[in-house]
């Protein structure tokens, strides 16, 4: 006698190669100096203040990232990133600002990590240049 031997479903998923890009990025000071970064796809779970670097071109001052607060929208994988300001109000001095994303520590649910200079392979980190008025 044979055994019936029942029917099943394997779902294969497909292998994430692909690492994750910043869609759009831009410095918006209208009511309180923030940088807005898209991503490609979800990098909460890695993304951190420590993999940013802030400094002012005119200067040379840079900012510890404990002065960076950082805050994730995960319907837009939108990264927002507020300062601790040289002054009282939380703001930015006014000059010319250079934001670097390390893309060493920053991954995507599969473990790529990010492509920082665009270039379609991962690695490279992100620059930002964006002036405070």
């Amino acid at each position: 006698m044979g055994a019936a031997v029942g029917s099943f479903t394997v779902n294969i998923a497909r292998a994430d190669f692909t690492p994750p890009t910043v869609v759009s990025a831009a410095f918006n000071a209208r009511y309180e100096d923030q940088v807005i970064l898209r991503f490609s796809e979800d990098v909460s779970a890695s993304l951190s203040a420590a993999d940013f670097e802030l400094r002012q071109i005119v200067g040379r001052t840079s900012f510890e990232p404990a002065r960076l607060r950082l805050t994730y929208d995960h319907r837009g994988n939108r990264a927002i990133l507020r300062f601790d300001g040289t002054n009282t109000t939380g703001e930015l001095t006014r000059g010319l600002y250079q934001l670097t994303i390390r893309s060493a520590g920053v991954t995507d649910g599969a473990g790529n990590r990010l492509d920082g200079d665009n270039n379609g392979a991962a690695g490279g980190n992100f620059t930002l240049y964006f002036r405070k008025a």
